[in-house]
């Protein structure tokens, strides 16, 4: 994600320069986030050749473009993912936790089936991830996503 500077005088960075990369969990992006980058800065460019100012001010339009862009409404939606992903549980324990809840749910063994909830919470309590844990994750998970 973008930490740093976009703009100095005389320069624009954009796409994978700049740090238009999303990883949500979900999706990985960045062509489409390269694209509407350069995008907003044709813009900032056209104005900055028109008037033969290439300050940091006539640079910085390109930021006021990129955030009228869905790569900078993406790129604020998404801010919080990284924290999501930092977290080593979701490399380790969720996808046992995961595999076990689909198991209980799909696996036909020929023995009368069990309700989702109480799938869901054995494999809880059969994986290592405390229910606590579990909560504070899936909070980040939903501010994050």
């Amino acid at each position: 994600m973008v930490t740093h500077d976009l703009t100095r005088p005389g320069l624009i960075l954009i796409g994978d320069a700049a740090g238009f990369t999303l990883n949500t969990g979900l999706t990985i992006r960045g062509m489409d986030l390269a694209a509407g980058s350069a995008l907003a800065a044709v813009k900032a460019i056209n104005r900055a050749l028109n008037a033969a100012d290439f300050s940091r001010a006539a640079m910085d339009v390109y930021l006021a473009e990129l955030n009228q862009t869905f790569v900078g409404q993406d790129m604020k939606t998404y801010a919080k993912a990284p924290a999501l992903l930092e977290v080593e549980r979701m490399y380790s324990d969720y996808g046992p936790l995961l595999a076990d809840v689909l198991y209980g749910l799909f696996n036909h063994d020929l023995s009368p089936r069990k309700h989702a909830l109480t799938v869901a919470r054995q494999a809880l309590k059969k994986s290592d991830i405390k229910i606590l844990d579990l909560a504070k994750d899936g909070l980040l998970g939903v501010r994050a996503l």
